[in-house]
């Protein structure tokens, strides 16, 4: 019994030191649409910087090249299978170009409501411009704009009254796309491999909250009914991040898959 159990640990360790280098390099990616946004944010309220047709363009070319590396990253793996007809390779490369386009239009979206959120704060409160300017010099570019914000006001209710639903972090829902297409594509690409069967993978750590649904297989067809530890939710996702789930199940979800052909593992 206990062979059985350190020969599964270090099977999770294995899948987990695979996927670190690749879930380090999506946290970058985020981060660098975190920091484009942020340095559109401060000309906003530095610069008075009004949101144009212009700007709107500028927004959606800067979006397609920051989503286009790590999205496309997750289709190679599928596009350099051998046994793929034409058909199936363009079927692929539309997929990855839509994937880009629905990240592109939500990075749009969330902007633009951030925007107003800002141009909403600057007419109703005193903002200490000049407080502000230090502050993005004393803390990192990615940091949380709408909390610079809030150390800024002089006059007024505090910017935490008026909640954070009014203020996205364009940083996780970057990532958590980024974690949700590789896990998609990974599915994909282990079907057209001949996969039969898959098994949910949970991180063991302070941040878990999956371990109820850890070791489960099921058909490579069917969905996992993913228990959130803390909250109780549950949500019938067919791979980590599932975009189908919940926030409480998917956002920053990261567990893995191992996928099994005929009893095997792949």
């Amino acid at each position: 019994m206990i062979l059985l159990e350190n020969i599964k640990i270090r099977k999770k360790n294995l899948v987990f030191m695979k996927s670190a280098s690749r879930k380090k390099r999506f946290k970058k990616y985020a981060t660098d649409i975190q920091e484009y946004f942020n340095k559109l944010v401060d000309e906003m309220i530095l610069k008075d910087l009004e949101y144009t047709n212009q700007i709107e363009s500028e927004i959606e070319q800067a979006l397609i090249e920051l989503n286009s590396r790590p999205l496309t990253e997750s289709y190679k793996k599928i596009s350099k299978n051998n046994n793929l007809s034409l058909y199936q390779l363009r079927k692929i490369n539309q997929e990855r170009l839509e994937s880009i386009t629905d990240a592109v239009m939500n990075g749009k979206r969330i902007f633009k409501e951030n925007f107003n959120f800002i141009t909403d704060v600057l007419n109703v409160h005193d903002v200490d411009i000049d407080k502000y300017s230090k502050l993005i010099l004393d803390y990192p570019l990615d940091y949380n704009r709408k909390s610079l914000l809030d150390k800024s006001i002089t006059e007024g209710i505090n910017l935490i009254l008026l909640g954070d639903e009014k203020f996205t972090n364009i940083e996780n829902v970057a990532e958590n796309t980024f974690q949700s297409k590789h896990s998609e594509t990974d599915l994909e690409n282990a079907i057209l491999a001949g996969a039969d069967e898959k098994e949910w993978v949970c991180m063991w750590g302070e941040h878990s909250r999956h371990t109820q649904t850890d070791g489960e297989i099921v058909d490579i067809n069917s969905p996992f009914q993913v228990i959130n530890d803390i909250t109780g939710g549950t949500d019938f996702l067919m791979h980590p991040c599932d975009p189908s789930g919940s926030p409480e199940n998917t956002y920053n979800c990261q567990c893995e898959l191992i996928f099994y052909k005929n009893g095997e593992e792949m």
